[in-house]
């Protein structure tokens, strides 16, 4: 049975208490500092068994959360990786997940002495289905979309483009670097047959989209968006995302996906979850844990189309499945689906 160990974080001082249960008796401020003098903890213990292979693992905290991740120096955040991978590796973790802060990962190579690619490519198979749930609720269809993904030349936004290309009527490719942006859109016609538009000017794009993608700098607020627009945030933090899901309630925003776990001993849940249920980037280590990957300390060789299939089928063939859609509060449920929709339909016939 391979053993795996997830790195996280809490994302918020409010989520600190999913993480560290004594902090839910203390007010989020205090909660922080809290996490900030503590050292890397063992969270949960976790087994997932599919008729395939069975995985065993722990769920390892850095205790800080995202905005600390940002205000501490580089090294502290390094010195906290490196003591989580050391507890990893005494727990006889083989192999070691990330999530968390998208700075997280790029620290992480140095923590770990390696140059490997720490993205998760399950998130963005979780984030194509997402995005194809969230249309269908909303009453249309994703192949009568025009889409348009901002941020679209870096290495998560141009795999996600080309991906998603074959799904989309029509996109629009929005991206300050001109010479990659273009070389991208070639790669898409070569790819999928369909000839995507190119802009410079974030704001001026999304407003004849419904179906906005963000992949790295944004360029645009929430007043930008059209009513009834589906929104999701690739980045991590999302923090665009979680303004809009502020300030509109006609915008339907999407953090990830929920996943379904397989023959889950204990009913464990990711912290912040529902029970049983997991994001993509622990989902994605205990795949790996599951086919016996031999890759360490870090699951991800490299983002590419290739991967995003292989994990895609991987999950399918264990028994990952579609658990719901990811909102800035958590599950998103019908009420809230209707209420984004029934605002959505007010402020447009109000345009008019």
């Amino acid at each position: 049975m391979e053993r795996f160990a997830f790195i996280t974080h809490p994302d918020r001082a409010e989520d600190i208490k999913n993480f560290i249960h004594p902090a839910k008796y203390i007010p989020p401020v205090l909660a922080e500092e809290l996490g900030r003098v503590l050292p890397p903890l063992q969270v949960s213990v976790l087994k997932v068994e599919s008729p395939y292979g069975t995985a065993q693992g722990v769920i390892i905290s850095i205790n800080i959360t995202s905005r600390q991740v940002e205000a501490l120096p580089p090294g502290a955040v390094i010195n906290r990786l490196t003591k989580a991978g050391r507890l990893a590796n005494r727990l006889g973790a083989s192999i070691i997940g990330l999530g968390g802060h998208r700075l997280i990962s790029n620290l992480a190579q140095e923590a770990f002495n390696t140059s490997s690619d720490w993205e998760s490519s399950y998130h963005i198979a979780a984030a194509l289905d997402s995005l194809e749930e969230a249309s269908s609720q909303m009453g249309r269809s994703i192949q009568k979309e025009h889409a348009v993904v901002l941020g679209a030349a870096g290495p998560i936004g141009a795999v996600f483009s080309l991906m998603l290309s074959g799904r989309v009527k029509s996109m629009t490719l929005v991206d300050s670097n001109k010479e990659k942006i273009k070389e991208l859109s070639r790669k898409i016609i070569f790819y999928s047959g369909l000839s995507p538009g190119i802009s410079y000017d974030f704001t001026k794009a999304v407003r004849s989209a419904r179906l906005v993608i963000i992949a790295g700098a944004a360029g645009i607020g929430p007043s930008d968006l059209a009513p009834g627009t589906v929104l999701y945030d690739l980045n991590r933090p999302p923090r665009l995302g979680r303004e809009t899901g502020r300030t509109r309630d006609d915008v339907l925003v999407l953090e990830g996906g929920v996943i379904k776990m397989p023959c889950l001993a204990g009913n464990y849940s990711e912290p912040g979850f529902p029970p049983g249920m997991a994001g993509p980037f622990l989902v994605e280590t205990i795949l790996q844990a599951l086919s016996k990957s031999t890759q360490k300390p870090c699951p991800v060789s490299r983002v590419c189309m290739e991967e995003v299939d292989r994990m895609r089928l991987l999950a399918r063939k264990h028994g990952f499945s579609r658990g719901g859609l990811l909102g800035p509060d958590g599950l998103i449920n019908k009420e809230y689906m209707e209420k984004v929709k029934n605002s959505a339909f007010k402020r447009s016939f109000a345009a008019v």
